[in-house]
């Protein structure tokens, strides 16, 4: 009888670390870590047999200073603070929100007169690559998601607004550190794909006249600071 118990608890123990074991890889692939981006954005427009048009000054508002920085929210999967030293790898989900006011500067006088306002939230799922050193993680970043945009337009002649759902793509090149147990900051530099359609018709429905549009990309620099829960 003692020798079926002494089975029986082996047994018990090693399902339990199992379990454990189960419950720590998942939860590593689960966010854990809140961010706050402040950054300067700028949204490439190019246009079939035209010059690309630019918007260098978006910004998160039209006041100056603090509200001339591009903000976003996200949900992620922190990077390991007890990582070793030397190459490291994680994978995992992402979850954004992001809001931006736009203004197109073009030498053509096309949309000067046009204020643009983007919303953006994105689930997908993102790869890293990093180097731990002693000062830090400098880190390269490549993910694709599934992304919500709404874009509205105001002018003096028109106003109006388009949403749609579309796939993105996010690369990102950048360093972090701990700043504490669980405080992260994080400066970067990162590009995402726009959706050219929805943009095609936001800029036909606001002009009045057929854009062309072939493609959009999104340029974003800036820091990013985050809390861990651990």
């Amino acid at each position: 009888m003692k020798s079926i118990l002494a089975i029986l608890l082996l047994f018990s123990q090693a399902a339990l670390a199992q379990e454990t074991s189960l419950t720590e890889k998942i939860t590593s692939y689960l966010p854990n870590a809140v961010s706050f981006d402040l950054a300067m954005n700028s949204t490439t427009v190019f246009l079939q047999d035209r010059e690309s048009i630019q918007s260098p000054n978006s910004s998160v508002s039209n006041k100056e200073g603090v509200g001339q920085l591009a903000n976003a929210i996200s949900l992620s999967v922190a990077p390991n603070r007890n990582q070793d030293k030397g190459f490291g790898f994680k994978t995992g989900p992402d979850v954004t929100f992001a809001f931006n006011n736009l203004h197109f500067s073009s030498d053509a006088a096309l949309l000067d007169s046009t204020d643009f306002q983007i919303l953006r939230t994105s689930l997908g799922i993102s790869s890293e690559l990093n180097y731990k050193t002693t000062w830090g993680t400098p880190f390269v970043s490549a993910g694709v998601g599934l992304a919500y945009s709404w874009i509205s337009w105001s002018s003096p002649a028109s106003g109006g607004s388009i949403a749609a759902v579309n796939k993105n793509i996010i690369l990102t090149l950048g360093y972090y550190t701990y700043l504490t147990e669980s405080a992260i900051v994080k400066v970067f530099a990162r590009m995402i794909t726009e959706d050219e359609n929805v943009w095609n018709k936001a800029l036909d429905a606001s002009q009045g006249f057929d854009v062309p549009v072939t493609s959009v990309s999104n340029h974003i620099v800036g820091a990013s600071f985050a809390y861990a829960f651990q």
